[in-house]
């Protein structure tokens, strides 16, 4: 952990790959908005804050109740102004993703301290599962896969050296 994770390194790194590691899933974040417009779960709370606006009876809650008189076809407040306000809502979202993940510093805002125990805690947990069977057929199958020819080619080799010898009478 001291050598792979020091803190130090870690910081520049996240400095370095935050950006384009949100960059990247940027555009998961913008369909998982899309998506939950799609499934009504951003409707209560635009409603309610419509018609919290709107109970303040100020001069934005005035026309807001206007406007949902208007296009509401019959029904009044943030339910009458939801089908309007629902795309224009989830496309700004979408932009505000977009101009918050270029100004967000990803580096500066992880504490390199919590994300070394988190891959300190890991190490542990993965080295309790490591018994001694698991470690011996995790050798297995790695001599298995990449040894197999080398220990082929070394007793046909080693096949070949012993006749070879025989044959040139060092073995007598």
């Amino acid at each position: 952990m001291a050598s792979f994770f020091d803190e130090a390194y870690m910081q520049s790194y996240l400095g370095q790959r935050g950006a384009e590691l949100l960059q990247r899933y940027l555009p998961v974040m913008e369909a998982k908005l899309q998506e939950a417009a799609d499934s009504g779960a951003l409707d209560e709370p635009i409603v309610r804050n419509v018609d919290g606006i709107i109970a303040k009876g100020d001069a934005m809650g005035s026309m807001l109740m206007m406007a949902s008189m208007t296009l509401g076809g019959g029904v009044t407040g943030g339910a009458g102004l939801l089908p309007h306000l629902k795309p224009l809502l989830v496309q700004s979202g979408a932009e505000a993703l977009r101009a918050l993940a270029a100004r967000l510093d990803v580096g500066a805002m992880i504490d390199v301290g919590a994300v070394r125990g988190e891959l300190d805690a890991l190490m542990e947990t993965k080295l309790e599962y490591l018994t001694a069977q698991r470690v011996k057929a995790l050798l297995e199958r790695i001599f298995r896969e990449h040894l197999g020819w080398l220990i082929v080619w070394g007793a046909v080799f080693g096949g070949l050296i012993g006749i070879v010898s025989q044959a040139a009478g060092f073995g007598a």
